[in-house]
């Protein structure tokens, strides 16, 4: 994990270079697809979105040339971690060139993206016993179950059974406080619960998206409109109902 943070540092600090740092967002997406070897299987998708120089103009909210770098990988979860399976490929695309207001509506990462969750899928399913995730329930922008507590060294988000000291993460110019999504999955073994923070709340028309991509595993990824300056970032939850019983 030190290593791999030492890694996206180097390539922040190379994308710092090139573009506006009042771009730059780090984030960090978990899907979970299925079971193996009773393991819970996810995939990792953890880049950098920044923003370049479009045809000599100076970057500013409302011209921007919008870039992920990152990875996307096939993680399992095992003693209380997450362990590579297989890194399945490298990002480095181009989402759109467009006003800051429009990129999500212009933004080409699903139809970019669904290549390389595809792939993770399809290489997990491979594996002969691995049994694949049923989506069972998502909610977005729960505030009702959302509490900060803030001290002089403790910036807490309680939501349920989560409880994040937001200070032990890497932000930049806002705390990503909001549960803007809570997904619920079920495998054989397994209930796998995560909840997404972010600086923003989702918007009505991505809602209306994501419930429609969320009913398939498949499907089960989305874009999202760009947190400008900041981290979004997912946590998980894994309950044994074997143990439960």
């Amino acid at each position: 994990m030190i290593i791999k943070k030492v890694i996206f540092l180097f390539i922040f600090i190379l994308n710092s270079i090139n573009a506006n740092s009042c771009c730059a967002e780090h984030n960090y997406r978990l899907f979970p697809i299925g079971e193996f070897n009773n393991q819970v299987v996810f995939i990792e998708f953890d880049f950098f979105r920044f923003c370049k120089d479009n045809k000599n103009k100076p970057i500013t909210p409302e011209n921007n040339e919008f870039w992920i770098r990152g990875v996307v990988n096939l993680v399992s979860y095992k003693n209380d971690t997450l362990v590579l399976i297989s890194n399945i490929d490298t990002l480095n695309l181009k989402e759109c060139i467009c006003r800051y207001s429009k990129q999500y509506k212009k933004s080409q990462y699903e139809s970019i993206i669904e290549k390389h969750y595809s792939k993770a899928l399809l290489i997990a399913n491979n594996n002969v016993g691995f049994r694949i995730a049923k989506p069972s329930n998502i909610i977005f922008n729960d505030s009702l179950n959302t509490k900060i507590q803030e001290t002089d060294s403790t910036f807490i988000v309680s939501y349920k059974s989560f409880s994040i000291n937001i200070l032990n993460e890497d932000f930049s110019s806002c705390y990503p406080s909001k549960v803007i999504e809570t997904r619920v999955y079920n495998t054989s073994n397994f209930k796998i619960t995560v909840i997404r923070l972010s600086c923003n709340y989702i918007m009505p028309e991505a809602i209306e998206h994501n419930n429609k991509r969320f009913r398939k595993i498949d499907t089960a990824f989305w874009k999202e409109k760009a947190s400008w300056h900041g981290i979004t970032k997912d946590y998980f939850k894994v309950t044994n109902k074997t143990l439960n019983k």
